[in-house]
This record gives C-alpha cells, sequence and structure tokens, in this order.
C-alpha cells in the first residue's frame, strides 16, 4: 500500500490512507472557503504524524504536550513553514533516545497554559504564539499572532503575556512581532508583504480597506489612503489551485477588479513570492510606486528583521 501510494508513512509504526490524508486537507480549506492547496496537504500530513506521536504517548501511559509550530497546527493557527519534526515540551529530558521525528524544548510549561484539543495536551493560543515569536524570525511571530488576533484572542490578552516575558530570551522578538501584528492578515503571504512594506519604513497599512468602484464593493489586502496606494500579495495558488480548473476567469476577474480600484485615482501594486524574496526587487516597485506623490518620510525598521 505504501509502494502503490494509497498509504503514507506518518512516522515510523504509524501509517495513514491518502484518502483519510486528503480529506483532512479538504476539512482545513473549507476552514478558508477555499479549494484544498499542497500547503493543506502538507498540515495534513504534518497533523497524521502529531496524531500518530499523540497516540504513542497515550499507549506508553506518558501524554506529550504539543508546543511551538505543533501546537499551532494544532490550535489550527497560521505558520510559516510546516515542521518536518513533531514539537513537544518535556522537564527533565535526559538529552538522549529522542526519535529523529521529535523537536525536544525544555522550557517549563505549567498546567495552566497547557490545554486538552481533539484529546491531545497543548499550549494555549497565547502561550503558543510567544513561543514561535520568541524563537523564530520576526516574520513567523507576526504570522502566528496575525492568525491569533484574527481567532478572537484579545490584543490586551496578548500584551499582557508580553509584557510578563520581562527580558528572558527572544522577548524583544516578542515585542516587535506584537506590536506589528495585525488582525486584517488572511494568509502567511499577506503578513510577509505587511511587514515587508513595513520595514522598508512605509507607515503601518490599513488591511482590508473597502473600496468602492464602478463595478462593484472590493476589499484590498493593505493600503495607504494618504498615498492612494494598495498592496497585495498576488500568488500562484489563485491561479492554479483556487481557480476551479478555469485559471483564465480568476485572471480576467482579477484585471477588472484593479482596473476598477486604479479608475478611482489608486495605485495598485502585486507582490509575488519571488519580489518578497529579493529586496531590491520590491523596494524598487514600492519607491516607483510613491514616486508621484509628496515626499513620503520613510521610517525604516531594521528590527523586524531581528532574528535573535
Amino acid at each position: 500500500m505504501l509502494r502503490d501510494g494509497s498509504w503514507v508513512k506518518a512516522r515510523s509504526g504509524a501509517y495513514v490512507s491518502r484518502m483519510d490524508l486528503d480529506d483532512a486537507a479538504q476539512r482545513l480549506a473549507a476552514e478558508r472557503y477555499a479549494r484544498p492547496t499542497t500547503f493543506d496537504h502538507e498540515r495534513a500530513r504534518a497533523l497524521a504524524g502529531i496524531s500518530a506521536v499523540v497516540a504513542r504517548a497515550q499507549v506508553r501511559g506518558v501524554p506529550e504536550t504539543l508546543v511551538h509550530q505543533s501546537a499551532a497546527l494544532v490550535h489550527g493557527l497560521d505558520v510559516w513553514y510546516i515542521p518536518a519534526k513533531t514539537h513537544v515540551g518535556r522537564r527533565g529530558f535526559p538529552g538522549r533516545g529522542t526519535a529523529p521525528d521529535l523537536a525536544v524544548h525544555t522550557a517549563a510549561v505549567h498546567e495552566d497554559e497547557i490545554v486538552t484539543v481533539n484529546g491531545a495536551r497543548v499550549t494555549g493560543v497565547v502561550r503558543t504564539a510567544l513561543d514561535i515569536a520568541r524563537f523564530n524570525p520576526v516574520r513567523d511571530g507576526v504570522v502566528v499572532l496575525d492568525r491569533a488576533l484574527r481567532a478572537g484572542i484579545p490584543r490586551a490578552a496578548l500584551d499582557a503575556a508580553v509584557r510578563g516575558l520581562g527580558s528572558v530570551p527572544g522577548s524583544r522578538r516578542a515585542r516587535v512581532a506584537l506590536e506589528h501584528a495585525d488582525d486584517g492578515a488572511e494568509s502567511p503571504w499577506e503578513s510577509w508583504t505587511r511587514v515587508r512594506a513595513l520595514a522598508f519604513g512605509l507607515p503601518r497599512p490599513t488591511t482590508q480597506l473597502e473600496i468602492v468602484t464602478d463595478i462593484g464593493v472590493f476589499y484590498v489586502d493593505m493600503a495607504w489612503p494618504e498615498l492612494r496606494l494598495v498592496v497585495e500579495y498576488d500568488g500562484q495558488v489563485k491561479y492554479d489551485d483556487l481557480a476551479g480548473g478555469d485559471p483564465a476567469r480568476v485572471v480576467a476577474a482579477e484585471k477588472d477588479r484593479e482596473d476598477a480600484i486604479r479608475a478611482q485615482g489608486w495605485t495598485f501594486v502585486r507582490m509575488t513570492a519571488r519580489q518578497l524574496s529579493t529586496p531590491d526587487l520590491f523596494e524598487g516597485r514600492l519607491r516607483r510606486a510613491i514616486a508621484g506623490h509628496r515626499p513620503v518620510p520613510l521610517a525604516p525598521r531594521p528590527e523586524l528583521f531581528l532574528r535573535r
């Protein structure tokens, strides 16, 4: 069954049917009212591995506590990347004998920071988001904090948790990530686009701004009304996975939408993964977009590229 692809190895000694994985990816995509993407299939496979870890621990009578990106996946939070290993927290970890698909964290996790989701012990959303924000690049923290805010976690609760960190390692990164988090981001790539624009020096944008046009009302990823500037992330998935077999229809609809927004006096900039990954390309497009406006006082934010 592994050879013919009808089953997939979740981890050593644990397997899942391809059909169940496809069903899981469908459910994950349905949360966004979309068709499943490659990322949804990767999430489904990671969750299968997590389930296998949880089941093995329960059989042994020593339940694992899921932390970091693995806890985020169980909570349904966005993460910048799908972890290759399952992240668990253990006290008094001996430092040897760990399965190769486990990443063990020894930072103390108190019982009041743990919740149960579908039978698994996981750190709560606030603790999970702050762990990712502390120990990963600021971009990763903004992605998960954006999603936590969008899921309804009060900013005040996150603020209080960040203040409670004091000066522990990673606390500065967590503060920077929360300062720039925004509940208007609808995908990790939108979060990253906004972080890059802020790092470039633009002021904080308005997310999901409503723009009324001659052909209807549209919401844009992010906008700077004072500059009449709209910036959106343009992902290939829009034209592949979400097009329903008709990418030309999606291209035509996007062009009509963009033309209608431009007709209202807005400058419209689309950013791709390549441009986001190439600072000169990204900054060049933004500079050209704002060149026709009154001088824009840019305030670069190098702290958004913090890795330590």
